[in-house]
């Protein structure tokens, strides 16, 4: 059970956060580049890529877009986020989702000077969903034998005003499933079951671990559509009769999938601040509280991911210095309790155990709060990448606590 050899296998790891997510493509481009002395300022080739909600995009996207000879589009994705996903068309909403008969869209689009019939239908199909909704929940209040205030908040659902389906056109557009299928590069996207609460990968490749399901062609834009389902915000997504939604309510940054496929050095893309960088306003808000507490819960998994790693590598590294020094079979209790300490973290793990390079890159002060999930202006689009590829080519391993094989923190 000593440590296996390196095999060199490199994971690319993204998190959720909506609009944020374009800080992931510029970190990306300067590791494909090569530009970042993290790689030696060699071009990144990622054998596997795992992904949460937006993560799971541009994971996705690059997995089916990867050719022999480009091995990470970058180019393609920078593109995808600058010229397609800011704006639908001619339409005045961005290509992730829209707000249902809105008025202001109504009257502003440039459609309507092109042919208003198709705005026109658009609202009418919005109202019509919309009064068939507050029906069925107006219904449901008085058939219900819930209190009143209980029955009153079930009116209301924030979801219902929101629909994805700009997002559905996009996958449509962008991803191309048969190539994702054949691609030789792992994919991995986590989403949360809703009915059992549990975590499920969806993957293009095989494996052993539990809750993983390999998808067929026609389920790839699903998978991505459930990833990114923020419950609240865009409805869940069926699949097999079960309901799926984001997968960052149980795992923002899946960094344990890559990690059991097999990869060794691993580039951690995270969109959360550091939680103390986050000043504590003198009037607090509903929205200000929520904001911090999503931040610190996905901090808060991430770190113990990252720390369980750390105890990995120690406790490899005393057990390859005890086999040098002790003869086989005379394993102390002290070397037992390590060994039973590595079987619990890995359980599930298929082949040897293995040291882990991780590196860390994220925006150090927030970036937008709840509010800028959803903003997917261009210009800050564009801010936001410019961000992400200077961090990664000043990227410094010991500010950012990058953890090395021998499970110490970069010094």
């Amino acid at each position: 059970m000593t440590p296996s050899i390196n095999t060199g296998k490199t994971a690319v790891v993204l998190s959720g956060g909506g609009a944020n997510g374009a800080y992931e493509v510029g970190v990306l481009k300067a590791l494909c580049a090569g530009k970042s002395k993290v790689t030696q300022f060699q071009p990144l080739d990622p054998d596997i890529f795992s992904g949460t909600s937006i993560g799971s995009f541009n994971a996705a996207l690059l997995v089916s877009r990867s050719q022999a000879e480009d091995h990470c589009p970058l180019e393609q994705l920078e593109k995808i986020w600058l010229d397609v996903i800011p704006k639908d068309g001619s339409t005045d909403h961005n290509h992730v989702f829209r707000f249902r008969a809105d008025p202001f869209e109504f009257l502003g689009s440039e459609l309507m000077s092109q042919n208003p019939l198709v705005p026109m239908g658009a609202f009418a199909n919005d109202a019509a969903f919309l009064a068939q909704d507050w029906l069925n929940r107006g219904l449901q209040f008085l058939k219900s034998r819930e209190p009143v205030e209980r029955r009153t908040l079930e009116l209301m659902d924030i979801s219902t005003l929101i629909s994805n389906e700009p997002e559905t056109r996009l996958l449509a557009a962008t991803i191309d499933a048969a190539n994702l299928l054949r691609s030789p590069k792992v994919l991995k996207m986590a989403a949360t079951n809703w009915d059992s609460g549990e975590l499920t990968v969806f993957t293009n490749h095989s494996g052993t671990d539990p809750g993983e399901v390999l998808m067929p062609e026609a389920l790839v834009p699903q998978a991505i559509l459930a990833s990114t389902a923020i419950p609240g915000v865009f409805p869940s997504v069926e699949i097999d009769g079960a309901h799926y939604v984001d997968g960052g309510v149980v795992m923002n940054t899946p960094l344990t999938p890559a990690v059991r496929a097999g990869a060794e050095t691993l580039h951690l893309i995270y969109l959360d601040p550091n939680v103390a960088n986050i000043p504590l306003g003198a009037l607090q808000s509903t929205l200000d509280v929520m904001s911090r507490l999503l931040t610190i819960q996905f901090a808060s998994k991430m770190n113990s991911d990252i720390a369980a790693a750390r105890r990995i590598n120690q406790g490899l590294t005393a057990l390859e210095k005890f086999r040098q020094h002790e003869p086989p079979g005379s394993e102390s209790p002290d070397m037992t309790g390590v060994l039973g300490f590595l079987d619990g973290l890995l359980s599930g793990q298929s082949g040897p155990f293995k040291n882990l390079t991780i590196h860390r890159y994220h925006p150090r002060d927030d970036v937008s709060g709840v509010l800028g999930l959803l903003d997917f202006n261009r210009n800050r689009i564009a801010r936001l990448m410019d961000r992400g590829y200077k961090d990664a080519v000043e990227h410094d391993c010991r500010a950012s606590q990058c953890v090395m094989p021998d499970g110490s923190y970069a010094a």
